[in-house]
């Protein structure tokens, strides 16, 4: 909770925003009204230095001021979280614990917030791949289905754990209810 008063008390968000907090996992989701809510006052792309590829199902940026990484889903078709986008979301996982594990002693943390987001307009996410689904019990592929089950419980354990580290994850959640 130090930590989301401290988001707060530095104008994290521009706009005012709702705020959701689990006492029990310390998970957060930010109810906000407009895309422009959304968007750090000033974000830079990730040094190259982290020997990453290029993203195709996320726009993943990093502000400096606020020690927060973005991650932004480019849902290419129906808004869901295919194994794709699990891939690359675990990626930027590895990122943000390589930016811990790199700092010197005594300095700052480099992300203290990772951020994550829909560019679908009013959807965060659909849930589940049904289409990879569908496929996986037409062609009896267990294996497939199991695979993508461990991805997406992976997915969810560490965002409400902070993955084994001190960021607090936030997901930005946007459209009608």
């Amino acid at each position: 909770m130090q930590l989301l008063q401290e988001s707060m008390s530095h104008n994290f968000f521009h706009n005012d925003a709702d705020i959701l907090h689990s006492q029990d996992s310390g998970a957060l989701a930010l109810l906000v009204d407009s895309p422009a809510s959304r968007t750090p006052a000033k974000r830079s792309s990730l040094p190259t230095s982290l020997g990453l590829g290029s993203y195709k199902q996320l726009s993943v940026s990093l502000d400096p001021n606020q020690a927060a990484l973005w991650w932004c889903a480019r849902h290419q078709g129906v808004p869901c979280f295919t194994q794709a986008l699990l891939d690359e979301i675990k990626s930027v996982r590895q990122v943000a614990r390589k930016l811990l594990r790199d700092r010197q002693p005594g300095e700052p943390a480099a992300v203290k917030f990772l951020v994550g987001c829909s560019d679908f307009r009013g959807v965060f996410s659909l849930g589940g791949d049904l289409s990879h689904f569908k496929h996986c019990i037409t062609t009896r592929d267990a294996e497939a289905l199991r695979a993508y089950a461990y991805a997406c419980v992976e997915a969810m354990y560490e965002n409400v754990f902070g993955f084994a580290q001190p960021i607090i994850t936030i997901g930005v959640i946007e459209g009608d209810a």
